[in-house]
């Protein structure tokens, strides 16, 4: 009997190395498929350094996007995620160095200079007299965030004759609105014909179907393609191992533990 206690364990440690194995060839596996996807949709993918330098096609980049990730299409739209905190969210107006950090859609969007912010961070962004709110017309968006346009000179606080948010009167708005609540829309900021959009951190597939969300709402008017964001790189498998690790040796400890010392009931007494 002295022998089997460490018999299991070696045992153990050899059914712990094949899993990893297992596990460490399913992630591989994983990852060649996002990166043929990625190839497929004409986005390329770089690991973004916290001084802003790019490594091309760099693997980790998709294990660990929090760790710094760019995703570029062939248009020039582009997403990131980078691990320095006064990058990304941090260039937009009214927001600081945010930890951990948001994900940045950058791309053209032909709309006249605004804000779309929470209501209580226009302070922030204009002074401490901000343009009125102007509103979207869903009343679960425009309960949380507004539309400040700066007034142009001579304008006082009068809303410009263009619409600043047509995409929100388009046929894609339902779908715009429901990628904004799943994606966690924080902000966006227009300027010169270009825009940053900020939404909460995002996975792999999470950054592509901001990209996504991006080009809706630069062509709002245009039937938006049925594509399927590529499948998340699980780290769940990663995950699970060490709980897996911490069962067998539990059920091993329990096997190989001595026998709990019997208590004799007492005679004559109670139970």
């Amino acid at each position: 009997m002295h022998l089997l206690g460490p018999l299991l364990f070696t045992l153990f440690a050899i059914v712990a190395i094949v899993m990893a194995v297992i596990f460490r060839s399913g992630h591989h596996a994983a990852r060649a498929a996002v990166v043929g996807e990625l190839a497929r949709r004409g986005i390329r993918h770089y690991a973004l350094g916290g001084d802003g330098t790019l490594v091309p096609g760099a693997p980790n980049a998709l294990d660990a996007p929090t760790f710094g990730i760019l995703l570029e299409r062939s248009d020039g739209m582009r997403v990131s995620l980078s691990p320095n905190t006064t990058q990304g969210a941090a260039t937009l107006p009214g927001f600081g160095p945010i930890h951990p950090q948001l994900t940045l859609v950058e791309f053209d969007l032909p709309l006249p200079d605004q804000m779309i912010c929470a209501h209580d961070r226009a302070q922030a962004v204009f002074g401490p007299f901000p343009p009125p709110a102007q509103r979207t017309g869903h009343p679960h968006f425009d309960q949380r965030f507004g539309i400040f346009v700066r007034p142009a000179e001579g304008h006082g606080y009068r809303p410009t004759p263009s619409d600043p948010a047509p995409w929100a009167r388009s046929p894609s708005a339902g779908a715009l609105f429901a990628d904004f609540y799943t994606l966690g829309f924080v902000a966006l900021h227009v300027h010169s014909g270009r825009g940053r959009m900020l939404f909460a951190p995002q996975a792999v597939d999470g950054l592509v179907a901001a990209l996504d969300t991006g080009a809706a709402l630069a062509r709002p008017h245009e039937p938006r393609a049925p594509m399927r964001p590529p499948t998340r790189l699980r780290d769940e498998q990663r995950a699970r191992r060490p709980h897996l690790c911490v069962r067998l040796h539990a059920a091993i400890s329990r096997d190989t533990a001595p026998p709990a010392p019997h208590r004799d009931r007492p005679r004559g007494g109670r139970a």
